[in-house]
């Protein structure tokens, strides 16, 4: 049996935030993605340079940082996406269960329902 104050954080998480913080990492996934042409550009760059092994290790680095935090977002953007409906859902439920029964926590009686 699932106990009212361990399901009381619900009243403070927000659905549409956690979307809005997932397309945040949705667009960072984006921006991350796009940046393959340039790293593309920029190893087709010739010039001879003490730093050139240098400059091409450190691109090598910067492109695997790139691709690593690109896939990273875009796993976090599913997961939150996941997560912002299981809280809808959970809100509806923990909503459900706070008419059937009495009594119910004065802040959850004016939740919306959906």
């Amino acid at each position: 049996m699932t106990y009212r104050t361990e399901v009381e954080f619900l009243e403070l998480c927000s659905p549409p935030l956690i979307e809005r913080t997932a397309q945040e990492y949705r667009r960072l996934h984006l921006l991350l993605d796009s940046a393959d042409s340039a790293f593309l550009k920029a190893t087709r760059t010739q010039w001879v340079s003490e730093a050139e092994e240098l400059y091409v290790k450190r691109l090598g680095e910067a492109e695997k940082l790139a691709t690593a935090l690109s896939g990273a977002f875009r796993s976090v953007h599913a997961a939150l996406v996941d997560y912002a409906e299981a809280v809808g859902r959970a809100k509806g439920a923990t909503r459900a269960v706070c008419r059937a029964s009495v009594p119910c926590p004065r802040s959850w009686r004016g939740w919306p329902v959906r």
